[in-house]
């Protein structure tokens, strides 16, 4: 559906909003005056907002073509699952409130799929007032609309993001070079509109800091690792390879004597490594719009780039979001872009340690102490005691699996 089509069908309709809390108060606070007729209505049959009709659900389930639904919840895909299941359809009898917001406004609609990175960077994005008068960015899930690991794919966000594809001025999506995932991609760009502005990223992994965690499946995951109360793999889910054969070969804690020595990998092994990780994004933006490895090919050494070999550190998702804009040829203020504030990412992601070997070749100064997080506790360990800790927790849980 186009942009003014739908803005005429909102403005047309009885508007519902759904949801009462600071969204849904903001939206009639700044928008019922567009409207004739304003209900509300929340999952809690109680609630309701000032003068507001409230309307419950068997009713507008009955007469769904006569309103248009706001949703101002942060439970959109719960509430979406519900609607769909009831014959309604995202964009033409519902959407998100920013959503509805941009089309009232006349705002043009960044749009992106992607991981954790892309996350950030709609964060980064949604934090910049220089950008909000005309622009609102908005993210779906990876995990949600494929399915990776142990995820399924969501009926309610695949049916979103597909309805919504054709509003996007702006979409920004990750390069893949697995066959499934670059599919979804094309079947997706292929809905989009005709002004639309795409924008591909050269996103993967960094293996170069990180020798011990290498493996060629990046989901893999250690036989001897196991979820904790709240559901999360210890260690962030990385692993400590050279520890884990020490142990299956019977060698006892002598490893970690030798992981402590500054030669456990030659300087010639980690200068491979760290050039195999870099040609990685090479080759990677073959196919991308957006290239990448000149930043990080120029900061590795002088700056820890990367928390672990899946999570980068906040200038990298800057320094993305800076040339993406760039690439649209979006007007912002480079200040404002500096001063996003992204604590909450650091305090939530674990620092995997670096071998000193590896620092050796590096010239920055890592951590004397690195971050993470064991039932919901965050610790800080030096190099020593981590992996100390790593070994005591493999080796517990190893002579628990042979019992």
């Amino acid at each position: 559906m186009e942009k003014d089509k739908l803005r005429k069908r909102i403005l047309q309709k009885k508007v519902i909003i759904w949801g009462l809390g600071n969204q849904g108060k903001n939206f009639i606070k700044g928008y019922s005056e567009y409207f004739e007729k304003v209900y509300c209505t929340s999952n809690n049959t109680q609630e309701r907002i000032d003068y507001f009709e409230r309307i419950e659900k068997k009713d507008i389930f009955c007469n769904f073509e006569d309103y248009y639904i706001v949703i101002c919840s942060n439970a959109y895909d719960e509430i979406c699952l519900e609607l769909i299941s009831q014959g309604l359809k995202p964009v033409k009898n519902f959407a998100p409130v920013k959503v509805v917001e941009a089309i009232l406004n006349r705002r043009k609609i960044v749009m992106s799929v992607g991981q954790c990175e892309l996350e950030i960077i709609n964060y980064i994005y949604g934090s910049m007032k220089c950008l909000s008068d005309k622009y609102i960015s908005i993210h779906y899930d990876e995990y949600k609309v494929l399915g990776i690991q142990e995820l399924s794919p969501k009926l309610e966000v695949i049916m979103t993001v597909r309805a919504l594809m054709p509003l996007a001025d702006y979409f920004i999506y990750p390069i893949n070079l697995t066959k499934e995932r670059n599919n979804y991609y094309l079947d997706i760009l292929s809905l989009k509109n005709k002004n639309c502005r795409c924008l591909s990223l050269p996103l993967t992994t960094f293996e170069g800091y990180w020798p011990q965690d290498n493996v060629n499946d990046y989901y893999e995951i250690c036989k001897y690792y196991r979820k904790d109360s709240t559901g999360i793999y210890p260690f962030g889910n990385r692993r400590d390879r050279n520890i884990e054969c020490s142990l299956e070969n019977g060698e006892g804690k002598e490893i970690l004597k030798r992981i402590l020595r500054d030669d456990f990998y030659s300087q010639e092994k980690v200068e491979n490594y760290i050039n195999k990780t870099i040609r990685k994004y090479e080759l990677y933006e073959r196919k991308s719009d957006l290239k990448i490895s000149d930043y990080i090919r120029a900061n590795y050494k002088k700056k820890r780039l990367f928390k672990d070999r899946g999570h980068a550190e906040v200038f990298v998702f800057k320094e993305y979001a800076r040339r993406i804009l760039m690439s649209f040829e979006i007007e912002f203020n480079e200040e404002e872009l500096e001063k996003v504030d992204l604590g909450w990412y650091d305090k939530c992601h674990n620092e995997f340690p670096i071998y000193p070997s590896v620092l050796k070749y590096l010239d920055f100064e890592d951590n004397k102490n690195y971050h993470f997080f064991r039932r919901n506790e965050e610790i800080y360990l030096d190099f020593q005691s981590y992996i100390e800790k790593i070994y005591n927790y493999l080796e517990c849980a190893k002579k628990l699996e042979e019992i």
